[in-house]
C-alpha cells in the first residue's frame, strides 16, 4: 500500500516517490526535454483526452491514473491536448508512429530500495506494490494484482466468470437465457460464446414460451428434402452437403440413410 507520495517540480523536470509497505520504492522521474519523442504518437490506444495547460500537467495526470503508461501531448489551432495512453512503445510494439507536431512521453518509473545510492529493480518480486490496487479498479469483483515492473502495465485483473476484459468490464453471453436477464426481448440471431470462449451464431427465441429463452441451434426442413437451414447472418436456406458440420443429424432424423 501507498504511505506516503509528494512531488517537487524544478522547471520543467520532476519525480514522484511511492513508499511501499515492503520497504520498496517506486520513483517516477519526468524531464520534458530529455525524455520527449518529437514527431511520435502512440496510436490506437487514448483512454483520455482532454486539454491541458503544459505537459507536466499531462504527465501528472498519467501518474494518478493507474490504467496510464503514456501520454501524447500536440498542439492544434493553438489548443494544447493532453491524451493518456493505456499502453506504451513496450506494451504496443507497432502503435508508435510517426506524427508531425506530436509529442510522445513513456512514464519512466524504477523500484528500489529506500537507501537512493543503491538502486534495486523490483521486477519478479511480488511483494512490491504500487498502489494501483488500493481502490480495486476491477469491476465485477475481479480480483486485482499490483504490478512492479517498469515496462509492463501497472495492474492486472483477474476475472471472474463469465467476466473478461482489461478490468473485467465485459460479460460473456453462454447463451440466450444470458442475453434475456440483459434485458434483450427481441428474438434473432445472437452471438453466444462457448467454454473456449469461442463465439458462434444462434436464434434466441424469446417469444414461444413465457418466462423462457431458447437457443436454436439448427433446424432442418424434411418437407423440402435436401434443405437445410444452417443459422446465417441472413438466416437463408442452404443446400445440404455431406461436409457441413449438422450432416449426421440430418440422416439420424430423415431416414435419408442407415442409421
Amino acid at each position: 500500500m501507498m504511505v506516503a507520495k509528494f512531488f517537487c517540480i524544478l522547471i520543467s523536470a520532476f519525480q514522484v516517490k511511492g513508499y511501499c509497505s515492503t520497504g520498496k520504492c517506486e520513483k517516477i522521474s519526468f524531464d520534458e526535454q530529455q525524455d520527449a519523442y518529437h514527431d511520435k504518437e502512440l496510436v490506437g490506444h487514448v483512454l483520455h483526452n482532454s486539454v491541458s495547460s503544459n505537459p507536466q500537467q499531462c504527465y501528472l495526470w498519467c501518474i494518478n491514473d493507474c490504467r496510464c503508461l503514456s501520454i501524447n501531448y500536440k498542439v492544434k489551432n493553438n489548443i494544447e491536448y493532453c491524451q493518456l495512453n493505456e499502453g506504451s512503445h513496450f506494451t504496443e510494439k507497432n502503435s508508435l508512429k510517426n506524427i508531425h507536431g506530436s509529442v510522445y512521453y513513456v512514464l519512466r518509473r524504477e523500484y528500489s530500495n529506500e537507501a537512493p545510492s543503491h538502486i534495486v529493480p523490483c521486477a519478479n518480486d511480488f511483494t512490491c506494490t504500487d498502489g494501483c490496487c488500493k481502490n480495486n479498479p476491477c469491476l465485477n469483483r475481479g480480483t486485482c494484482t499490483e504490478i512492479c515492473q517498469p515496462t509492463s502495465v501497472r495492474h492486472d485483473c483477474s476475472c471472474p466468470v463469465p467476466f473478461v476484459g482489461k478490468h473485467c468490464q465485459i460479460q460473456l453471453r453462454r447463451s440466450c437465457q444470458d442475453y434475456k436477464a440483459a434485458g434483450s426481448t427481441a428474438s434473432g440471431l445472437y452471438t453466444v460464446d462457448n467454454d473456449n470462449n469461442q463465439t458462434f451464431q444462434v436464434f434466441c427465441d424469446f417469444d414461444s414460451e413465457p418466462g423462457f429463452a431458447w437457443n436454436l441451434i439448427e433446424s432442418f426442413s424434411l418437407s423440402n428434402k435436401l434443405l437445410t437451414m444452417i443459422i446465417t447472418s441472413s438466416s437463408i436456406l442452404l443446400p445440404l452437403q455431406k461436409d457441413i458440420v449438422f450432416y449426421d443429424d440430418y440422416q439420424a432424423i430423415s431416414g435419408d440413410a442407415p442409421n
